[in-house]
């Protein structure tokens, strides 16, 4: 195998959301707004106005991701009640990521998405694992430099 077909990083996209929730959220490590600044908020600001003079690097991607309000891209993820919480152990077979493995493998986590919102409509079902909406429907979003040194 070459070296320019090795996958970077970790497999972990499909896993990172449930584990901070579980395990953040959930066990009172920190509150549901800094879990959705560390998961969304944070993200988008990063890449969001920039401090350049070029009106082409002033497109970010805050606010039109990253918060719910009006002129947004409704993106959210909506999660069971405590009482209709339910533990999952996570298997490589049930994610939805291009890896063939996950680090995570065996690992339970106390809640998985119910419903995940892309603009607005249903793009992935919890209780049934599937995703609803089809590859390519993404869409493109201009933005700015990163605001980190």
């Amino acid at each position: 195998m070459q070296f320019k077909n090795t996958p970077n990083g970790l497999p972990g996209i499909c896993t990172r959301t449930p584990l901070l929730w579980s395990y953040g959220v959930l066990k009172g490590r920190i509150s549901r707004q800094r879990f959705v600044e560390l998961n969304s908020s944070n993200a988008a600001k990063l890449y969001g106005t920039s401090h350049q003079a070029s009106p082409v690097l002033t497109a970010g991607m805050y606010p039109k991701k990253g918060t719910i309000q009006p002129g947004s891209d409704a993106d959210f993820t909506i999660w069971r009640s405590d009482s209709a919480r339910r533990p999952m152990k996570i298997e490589q077979k049930n994610l939805h990521h291009g890896a063939d493995y996950t680090p995570y493998e065996g690992m339970e986590v106390l809640d998985w998405p119910q419903l995940v919102i892309l603009r607005g409509e249903v793009v992935y079902d919890g209780e049934s694992n599937k995703i609803l909406n089809q590859p390519g429907s993404g869409q493109w979003i201009k933005r700015g430099l990163s605001t980190l040194p």
